[in-house]
């Protein structure tokens, strides 16, 4: 029977709306289940911590599947979710927006668990991680090493990423229903980011995050240290310098000077607009106690200088190339 009030389209639409959901849940929880089942084995290999740092982990694992069963994604919610994927171009299909939402989630909860995985027996290589950039060591070709000033940019990338990763991971900006990480609280955002910052940001942790910044600040040292990038050969004459198929001679290197201050000459009197000043810098004279409003050593009496700007001021209107008159205007 259809409802009182309720026409029989309207009807339709919501029993079939309800289906979809029904299917949804059905495709997500055992997924999420699994999820949970393999978080919680990773987390009694975990060291014990106090009262509190359990607290904290768990907050920062936490995938009960009772929040997964009360994860219902309504037309709101799709509506919510999809304007925090703004660079994302629309999906006009609601199914298609909640999929597309869900694999955003699990896609971010990959890369969380590889920023929080643990080393094995001391070793940080062991950790997918510091592996994958190591790799990031060779040339293009594979045949050698890069320089610790070439290599140590890499390391930085990556590190900017997973502090993105684990701040997004301490203090969410939306929730991610899918993985089961709630939205941040209002209160005691400091306490939330302690918890993901003591754990695997700060040094002497044994997560990537640290051992990447320990590595980095160590390439930076070395590469102080580093040969140039670029080496000259100097003739054995002494008077000519080569760097591949650059060659450089010194009475050419003599005339660099000149060129330079030719130039700035040119530059100069275009700016002047062709006025040449008849004036004796040695005989300028100023008052350095003077702190009045508007003062300097143009209005000095004795420089007669007060009245220099009108010749440029004709100058600059008289000249072709200044364009400050048109038409006789």
């Amino acid at each position: 029977m259809v409802p009182r009030g309720k026409k029989i389209g309207e009807a339709v639409d919501e029993v079939s709306g309800h289906l979809e959901y029904h299917l949804l849940q059905e495709e997500i929880i055992p997924a999420n289940v699994s999820q949970s089942e393999d978080v919680d084995s990773e987390q009694d290999e975990e060291e014990s911590y106090s009262d509190e740092e359990d607290e904290d982990t768990d907050s920062v694992f936490s995938y009960d599947e009772l929040d997964r069963e009360n994860s219902e994604f309504t037309d709101d919610q799709v509506v919510a979710d999809g304007g925090h994927h703004g660079n994302y171009p629309i999906i006009q299909d609601k199914s298609s927006m909640v999929t597309f939402i869900e694999f955003l989630e699990l896609l971010y909860q990959l890369c969380l668990t590889i920023s929080t995985e643990r080393s094995i027996g001391g070793r940080p290589s062991s950790t997918l991680l510091v592996f994958f950039s190591g790799i990031l060591g060779f040339s293009q070709d594979c045949k050698h090493f890069l320089l610790a000033r070439q290599f140590y940019p890499y390391l930085s990338g990556l590190i900017y990423i997973q502090r993105l990763i684990l701040m997004e991971r301490a203090l969410p900006l939306r929730e991610y229903r899918t993985i089961g990480i709630p939205q941040r609280s209002y209160a005691n955002q400091l306490d939330q980011l302690n918890s993901i910052r003591e754990k695997y940001m700060i040094a002497g942790t044994q997560y990537p995050l640290a051992e990447m910044t320990s590595l980095r600040d160590f390439g930076r040292n070395i590469a102080r240290t580093e040969p140039p990038s670029i080496l000259f050969n100097w003739s054995d004459d002494g008077e000519m310098i080569r760097y591949s198929d650059f060659q450089l001679t010194m009475d050419k290197f003599r005339q660099i000077p000149d060129y330079f201050i030719s130039r700035a000459e040119e530059i100069c009197n275009k700016l002047m607009f062709d006025i040449k000043p008849d004036i004796d810098l040695a005989a300028i004279k100023d008052d350095m106690v003077n702190t009045s409003s508007g003062y300097s050593f143009v209005k000095h009496p004795a420089n007669d200088l007060d009245k220099a700007y009108l010749d440029l001021l004709y100058s600059a209107y008289a000249s072709r190339e200044s364009k400050l008159s048109k038409g006789k205007r």
